[in-house]
């Protein structure tokens, strides 16, 4: 994405990017246009390692083409986005390809109103059409990829170049995922359709996008909603909390941590027996920043306050229960309420044998005699 002379020029990652996070999308536009924004761009070791391992394969499938079909691969250069005269050439460069018959286009480059795209690969078939191909590191397809396959598509049909009726994604483990554009195409329009609505809407604003406006979608837990989140205290600082059940907590008005943690009663949207595992983790975490903070150990009764419900913990430290202790009064005591069913699952899942964690197949290996066991299940029987 970039702006040349007041106009937003997208490309099909940007369509990507926009599906994924619309907010993060949004912030890097408003850095573009310039504005004041919480904004930093994240150097993520791993990221870049994605990245050149995305290019060594990419690398691989090119080396393949060029194996098998020699100076039949044209390789359109990547023109420097600032220099309209480089972007102009490619554009001819890709064209000339095309009309040639090339049998594969390698970057080819495309530039319409407002977009730029530069497609992996485009093979030309027995019939004459052009299949788009884009390699990914990953191992599965996904929808956001298959949106940059059909952004290509679109714009071989603006020029004229006839369409195979799939796409592929080469993937990394060496497999082809192969997907009809008819399935495809009307996700693609909607949410092309869903990039220029929030970019207009961007650029006809006076500032920045806010956190939290409800009119764009999020990830949350992206480098740029990480931002947000921790400047902001959000309820996604709570772990396991998902963006859906933030929603609904949003719509309650509890829009912290710190006001979850604090919170009783029923939210709509959610289980009452899952908004008290939310609750007791925020206070958790809020008791894990205090002791930071204080730099002391949290006392047994402070952690086990934490999670305790709220009738139970008050009935154990009412005055009553108090005075008639220390004045050596019998009363019935309170009993120890149990642990929060997540706590109970990972004590058992700790002390309990490997045999018992789950189901597998037995085999001799698992016994001296595999047939005495068998025996002895059959008499068990």
């Amino acid at each position: 994405m970039y702006v040349v002379d007041g106009t937003v020029v997208t490309s099909a990652s940007d369509l990507k990017k926009a599906s994924e996070c619309e907010f993060a999308f949004l912030r890097e536009l408003d850095v573009k246009l310039g504005r004041d924004t919480l904004f930093e761009p994240v150097a993520d070791a791993m990221l870049e390692r994605a990245g050149r391992m995305g290019d060594a394969h990419e690398l691989r499938v090119l080396e393949a083409y060029r194996e098998h079909l020699g100076d039949g691969v044209v390789e359109i250069e990547r023109p420097d986005l600032r220099d309209p005269d480089a972007v102009a050439a490619a554009v001819a460069q890709t064209r000339d390809a095309f009309a040639a018959g090339a049998p594969v286009v390698f970057q080819a480059t495309f530039v319409d109103d407002g977009f730029i795209g530069f497609a992996d690969f485009i093979v030309r078939q027995p019939d004459g059409r052009y299949l788009v191909q884009d390699s990914k590191l990953a191992r599965r397809a996904r929808v956001t990829a298959l949106l940059q396959l059909a952004a290509y598509a679109e714009q071989l049909e603006r020029l004229g170049v006839p369409c195979a009726d799939t796409v592929e994604l080469l993937l990394g483990d060496g497999t082809t995922s192969v997907h009809r554009l008819d399935d495809i195409e009307p996700v693609y329009r909607l949410r092309r359709a869903r990039l220029a609505q929030i970019v207009d809407d961007r650029r006809a604003a006076d500032g920045p996008v806010e956190w939290g406006d409800p009119r764009y979608t999020l990830d949350g837990r992206c480098p740029t909603c990480d931002l947000e989140v921790q400047a902001h205290r959000d309820v996604l600082l709570v772990a396991s909390l998902r963006v859906t059940q933030r929603v609904a907590l949003f719509d309650a008005g509890i829009t912290t941590i710190d006001a979850l943690a604090a919170s009783d009663g029923p939210v709509p949207g959610i289980l009452d027996a899952t908004l008290e595992n939310l609750r007791i983790q925020a206070r958790l975490q809020l008791e894990a920043e205090a002791t930071a903070a204080s730099g002391t150990p949290p006392s047994p009764a402070s952690a086990r306050s934490s999670w305790m419900p709220r009738s139970a913990h008050d009935e154990a430290s009412s005055p009553r229960r108090r005075a008639g202790q220390s004045n050596g009064e019998t009363t019935s005591r309170t009993p120890r309420p149990s642990s929060p069913p997540r706590m109970r699952l990972i004590a058992w899942f700790r002390s309990a044998p490997a045999r018992d964690r789950g189901r597998r197949r037995r085999t001799s290996r698992d016994e001296p005699d595999g047939r005495r066991w068998a025996r002895g299940r059959r008499r068990a029987g």
